[in-house]
This record gives structure tokens, C-alpha cells and sequence, in this order.
């Protein structure tokens, strides 16, 4: 059975934009060609992205991950063998997550010149929490979903704020077969939200 994070990898491109709210703040003016520009200028070849072995992670990679905000730029999925739309490509919108209170995972879409989320207080309850692990030196995210539920996501690489992650067809350590492989790209938070948002 697919884990439950490749499942929502696979939902969150559907989501309807009636779903969507915008938050309260937003990014600066210009915020998206930057992110635009950057993206372009440390895209990694899709070559190269399917080569990439697992190598180093700085045993502090916790905090690195509060720090920044996360920007999906796209990647490769091995289930049917293709690259993402969106994949070095000129994105009209991208995602992006950051780790909010407690770690927990939240996620924004940005589109249309505008920052917006579904974060509702029924969701953000689901939404994992996530902390960086080494299992058997190697390192992994754990997902933590509360109740004992745990799955985990595979960390290759992470350089000049780019990170690639392995997602494990279920969810664990020792999978041999994974879901996807998707780059995600750490910039510098610019605006705020909380989940007592209106």
C-alpha cells in the first residue's frame, strides 16, 4: 500500500481553488520572480537529479529545516516514469511548505499574485509533524502523524539550499522501491500565519 505521504503528494496537486484562502500576509512585492530566478539559476539537470546518490546531511538539519520556507520546484516520479509539469520549467504558481508550531508541517500555494492556504483547523489537526532522524547513520524525516502512526521520508542530498527527497513507496526505511523523487528549494520566510488566522 502507498504511504500515506505519497498519497497526499498526489492529492495536493487537485486541489480546488475554492478550498483556498488568502493569508492575511503576504509576501513582499516581487517575492515571486525572485523565487522565479532562483529557481532557474539552481535547478538541477534532470540527468543529474536521476543520478544522484545518498550523501551527507548535517546532524542539525532540524534546524534548518524551521528556518526557511520550502519551495516545491517539481522532481521525478518513478510510479509512471516522468518528470513533473513543472519540472525546470517557468511555473505560473508554486508550493511551498514550512514547519510551524511544534514542527508540524504547514503548506501555502502561491498563484495569481497571491499567497494562499488550506490550512482550516480540521486539517492543520492532520497535517504530520517533522523530525530529522538518522536510522542506521543514514539520514530520513520522520512523519510523524500522532496515534503511533510514523512513515518517512528519504533524504539525499542538501546543497546550496537545495534539497532532494526520496519519497519510500510505503513509508519506511527500508523500502527499496520509492514513489518519487522531488526538489524542493529553502528561501527566506517573508511573511507570517498562524492557525488563529481569520
Amino acid at each position: 500500500m502507498k504511504s500515506t505521504i505519497a498519497l497526499l503528494l498526489f492529492l495536493s496537486w487537485f486541489v480546488p481553488a475554492s478550498a483556498q484562502v488568502a493569508t492575511k500576509h503576504q509576501p513582499a512585492d516581487g517575492w515571486y520572480k525572485l523565487v522565479r530566478e532562483l529557481h532557474q539559476k539552481k535547478m538541477i539537470s534532470k540527468d543529474s537529479l536521476l543520478k544522484m546518490k545518498q550523501g551527507k546531511i548535517d546532524d542539525h538539519f532540524q534546524d534548518t529545516l524551521r528556518k526557511y520556507d520550502w519551495i516545491d520546484l517539481g522532481g521525478y516520479l518513478y510510479v509512471d516514469k516522468h518528470f513533473t509539469v513543472r519540472y525546470n520549467e517557468e511555473p505560473m504558481q508554486y508550493e511551498l511548505f514550512r514547519l510551524g508550531t511544534m514542527d508540524t508541517v504547514q503548506n501555502f500555494i502561491y498563484a495569481n499574485g497571491t499567497l494562499t492556504h488550506t490550512m482550516f483547523k480540521e486539517v492543520y489537526s492532520m497535517q504530520p509533524v517533522y523530525q530529522f532522524k538518522r536510522v542506521n547513520t543514514l539520514p530520513f524525516i520522520q512523519l510523524n502523524y500522532g496515534g503511533g502512526s510514523v512513515e518517512y521520508l528519504k533524504l539525499i542530498a542538501y546543497h546550496n539550499r537545495i534539497l532532494v527527497i526520496d519519497t519510500p513507496m510505503n513509508g519506511k526505511t527500508s523500502d527499496k522501491k520509492m514513489f518519487s523523487r522531488r526538489v524542493y528549494m529553502a528561501v527566506e520566510k517573508s511573511f507570517q500565519w498562524t492557525i488563529n488566522e481569520k
